[in-house]
């Protein structure tokens, strides 16, 4: 039963992805994506490339925009000063660490505060998503991030505009 989950969880994104970037490295597709010095991100240097040649080895999918929400759905997020991908579990040389990568929910509005915290988590403080949100202000986790936060000002407001009115009630 172990063993099956093992399996099921290297059959994974994350796993995936891992793969195809340890496999490019050692390859003729160095030159599309890569991991950076330190290895805690990776860049893509052609998606086209990639996503024609690389990509089907290790995905179904085929769109360059289908691999992005892949890439937003398991929690990693657009580096600003390199125009990468990262995720505080993905690092090159620890694959270990990719067990800790879960899939995020987005249906309801728990879960998308879910999503807004494993966002911060990813990218390490709340400074990095202001500026990441100000950089690229159309990434589906920023938006979440924004909505929820406009969200809550509103629930703010609404509760006291409530209590204010109940006890004007309570008065008369």
């Amino acid at each position: 039963m172990q063993e099956q989950q093992q399996f099921q969880q290297q059959q994974t994104f994350p796993f995936k992805l891992y793969s195809m970037l340890e496999y490019a490295c050692d390859s003729e597709f160095s030159s599309c994506i890569s991991w950076t010095a330190d290895g805690s991100a990776f860049i893509i240097h052609d998606k086209e490339v990639m996503m024609d040649n690389l990509a089907p080895m290790f995905f179904n999918q085929t769109k360059f925009r289908s691999f992005t929400r892949q890439l937003n759905i398991w929690g990693f997020v657009r580096t600003v000063t390199i125009d990468g991908w990262r995720h505080n579990h993905f690092l090159r040389g620890r694959p270990h660490l990719l067990n800790e990568i879960e899939r995020i929910p987005v249906k309801s509005t728990a879960k998308a505060e879910a999503l807004a915290q494993q966002v911060l988590n990813a990218a390490g403080s709340a400074k990095n998503v202001a500026v990441a949100a100000k950089h690229n202000p159309f990434n589906p986790q920023m938006r979440m991030i924004m909505l929820i936060s406009a969200l809550q000002r509103q629930r703010q407001r609404l509760s006291h505009n409530f209590h204010s009115h109940k006890l004007l009630l309570k008065a008369k």
